[in-house]
């Protein structure tokens, strides 16, 4: 807004400077000359760069009176404008009108109604004023006065619709960000196992078919490991079901302080954890299990009398062609194998 402060300044003194050279050609009476460039060019000169500064400094020091200060800004330049220009051009008045469409802008009724009485009270200064006493007549007076009051009239309903329209808007836009919200959470819902706040088992089987997906076209390697609670039915039935949770818990916490970011978990259902795992050989994966499975079997639950659980795990490697039921099958095949043999174990297949 300021930019175009400058801008008609500097296009208002152009024109001025050209008319004044234009009007006075003459070598004759220098003296007065002189005086005229000084009153109608250099007075205004400072004026405004005075005014300009002042909007200047206040911009960037004083920001919460910005609406303020461009309104008053635009008033004073408007005035300087009428008060310097020739009093011949009797449609200079309708400058008045500049500071009213700027006031419009800030969409507030009574910043444009002060701003209408300002300039009434300027257009009544001109209209008594001796300086245009030439030929501003009293149809001047009420022609420019019926300008400036339809224009606040119109001004008044473009400031009401506009304000009605950002209502709407905002209501749109609040309306839009709660439907963002709420798909957000719904989505997360459908994801995230609401327990352990881990992925459930549909989302694996959605992240395991685009995995296998990019394998295919991009080799690498990831292992499939299956995990489940031994004699979780025991916890639930001696402790209650409540402790059962906060072993669900605790296991998923687990889980997450192993493993790398790259790295997929999710509750499958009931005591069973799934992973997927970004190692480079099956033996990395391995020892990463296990460190898993260790770390489980010492970790003591306060609400099981200091006792602790432990783990059986499956672990496969997924290899070239195969698909994701074969690579899961395969990893539970596992995993019933380390049930069968002792539990607390970790069995490769």
């Amino acid at each position: 807004m300021l930019n175009v402060y400058w801008v008609l300044c500097i296009l208002a003194l152009t024109c001025q400077y050209t008319i004044f050279a234009l009007q006075n050609t003459s070598t004759e009476d220098t003296f007065f000359t002189n005086r005229l460039f000084t009153y109608d060019i250099l007075a205004q000169n400072i004026f405004l760069l005075v005014v300009m500064v002042s909007l200047e400094v206040i911009i960037r020091y004083a920001n919460r009176f910005i609406e303020k200060a461009l309104i008053i800004g635009a008033h004073l330049i408007t005035m300087s404008f009428l008060f310097f220009l020739n009093a011949q051009l009797l449609t200079a008045p309708a400058l008045l009108l500049l500071p009213m469409l700027i006031t419009i802008l800030f969409l507030r009724p009574y910043y444009l109604f002060v701003s209408l009485l300002v300039s009434m009270l300027y257009l009544f200064y001109i209209y008594f004023s001796y300086y245009y006493d030439e030929g501003f007549t009293d149809l001047d007076a009420f022609f420019f006065a019926g300008i400036l009051i339809t224009t606040a009239l119109v001004g008044f309903a473009i400031i009401q619709r506009a304000r009605g329209l950002l209502v709407t808007l905002n209501r749109t836009l609040k309306s839009e960000q709660e439907l963002l919200i709420k798909n957000i959470v719904m989505d997360r819902m459908s994801k995230i196992d609401p327990l352990t706040d881990l992925y459930n088992h549909k989302t694996f089987h959605e992240y395991a078919e685009k995995l296998i997906e990019y394998q295919e076209a991009n080799p690498f390697n990831f292992q499939l490991a299956i995990i489940d609670i031994d004699n979780f039915k025991h916890v639930n039935d001696t402790y209650g079901h409540w402790v059962g949770d906060i072993t669900l818990k605790q296991m998923a916490a687990t889980l997450l302080k192993h493993l790398k970011t790259d790295d997929f978990a999710a509750r499958y259902g009931g005591e069973e954890f799934i992973l997927i795992l970004h190692e480079e050989s099956l033996e990395k994966a391995l020892a990463l299990v296990e460190e898993i499975r260790v770390s489980i079997s010492q970790t003591k639950i306060a609400e099981m009398d200091n006792h602790s659980v432990t783990v059986s795990i499956g672990l496969h490697e997924h290899l070239p062609g195969e698909s994701k039921g074969t690579s899961f099958q395969e990893a539970d095949q596992a995993l019933y194998e380390s049930k069968n043999s002792g539990k607390n174990k970790t069995t490769i297949r």
